[in-house]
């Protein structure tokens, strides 16, 4: 349903109160939403062996969404500009495997105990409602990229505007010394649905007191962590750092009283202008179909193509290199625990006490993207909120103790 939300304007006037009025909320009701229906086949083996040292338990799934409900996004002069409808036919399929087992188990009442778990679903977008061959989910920062769904794709395709190139298609690098983008064309630069995911569990026990380490991991799957790309822009990540000066490979040049920039190994220009040694050749052709030798310096650089904006703002905006492949291994919990001795526990009248202590979201120990939680890109409840890391936070590291008791 159309629900009004309600606000309310500060105080008009000298001794007065303030004006309660309601508003059109920016998502349109509907009333002919139908229930999503799943049709799925499932088969699987769960195999116990060896006295349950081992087990191994594997799936396949093969299902249809009919009517899926998503939000279909709509240009705002229609009043809203989103509206919750039943988009269309989503395949999913795939195969989930738990291999796990007692690899040592010692007479002197050692044990480990170990669980390897993987998952990896397919999706294709099959029908599309509305008749379109593509639903967009989000528009980024005026039209610089685009999060879409495809029809005979999988879902979440990241698009954003490539580079302008001649018709050898080698790149061509403008008077300002950057590429320019392209403002009538996207392309797929990433897809935000990871490869593979899960978990590793190890669970070593001897005499009343038990470690348990937690390990997660995700394979695969793009994010646009702009973010961290307008970090760039201002300089403050090491990537910047590239071109700075001459040791980090910074060119020398001088600039002409028109503004001309060439190259040079002297102390200064001919007419007595100031060198600098924080120069950048980009690869590619002029327009006139000459090799490159327009200098940008290093500030110019990452000013304008790491910067917010589409083509319209910023030509020269590159959120291409935004999209990054987000896999990661990473410490998801470590537990220590002590049971005590039942005689000690009856003392206390109880029948069982365990004290802990633990650890959670502790370390990565391999991440694709260096600067950022890898988790950070969370941002709400649908898979298509968790591409952006804008106005989000780091997941936290928690410490704790624990003391439980049974009677």
């Amino acid at each position: 349903n159309i629900a009004y939300e309600q606000n309310n304007l500060p105080e008009q006037s000298a001794n007065g109160s303030s004006v309660v009025y309601t508003r059109v909320p920016s998502r349109f009701g509907n009333d002919n939403i139908k229930p999503e229906q799943k049709y799925e086949v499932e088969f699987g083996a769960d195999l116990r062996l060896f006295q349950n040292r081992a087990r191994i338990d594997v799936s396949y799934y093969n299902a249809q969404i009919r009517d899926q409900i998503l939000d279909l996004t709509l240009p705002a002069t229609s009043g809203a500009t989103s509206v919750l409808t039943n988009i269309g036919t989503l395949r999913n399929k795939g195969i989930e495997i738990a291999v796990g087992g007692v690899p040592i188990q010692t007479p002197g009442g050692f044990t480990w105990d170990a669980q390897l778990n993987l998952a990896r679903n397919m999706n294709v977008v099959e029908k599309l409602a509305s008749g379109s061959n593509e639903l967009l989910h989000a528009d980024y920062d005026g039209n610089a990229a685009q999060l879409k769904s495809v029809v005979g794709r999988p879902m979440g395709d990241i698009y954003a505007h490539p580079i302008i190139r001649d018709d050898n298609g080698r790149p061509i690098v403008f008077p300002e010394g950057l590429y320019r983008v392209d403002p009538d064309t996207m392309v797929a630069v990433g897809n935000a649905m990871p490869k593979l995911v899960g978990g590793l569990i190890n669970t070593f026990s001897f005499k009343g007191i038990s470690l348990t380490a937690v390990i997660d991991y995700r394979i695969g799957g793009h994010v646009m962590p702009t973010g961290l790309n307008w970090m760039n822009s201002r300089g403050l990540l090491e990537e910047s750092l590239n071109g700075m000066d001459a040791e980090h490979g910074g060119l020398r040049y001088y600039e002409d009283a028109n503004g001309n920039r060439f190259r040079t190994d002297a102390a200064q220009g001919p007419n007595g202008e100031v060198v600098y040694d924080n120069g950048i050749i980009l690869d590619g052709v002029r327009e006139d179909g000459e090799p490159n030798d327009y200098i940008v310096s290093n500030p110019e650089y990452y000013v304008f193509v790491y910067n917010w904006g589409g083509p319209q703002y910023n030509p020269n905006g590159r959120y291409d290199l935004f999209v990054k492949e987000n896999s990661y291994v990473k410490m998801r919990e470590l537990l220590i625990s002590y049971q005590l001795p039942s005689h000690i526990a009856q003392k206390f009248g109880a029948k069982r006490v365990e004290v802990s202590v633990f650890g959670r979201n502790l370390f990565f120990f391999y991440r694709t993207i260096k600067d950022m939680d890898a988790e950070q890109t969370t941002a709400g409840s649908r898979w298509y909120q968790n591409v952006n890391n804008v106005g989000t936070n780091p997941s936290t590291r928690t410490f704790g103790a624990s003391l439980r008791a049974s009677f």
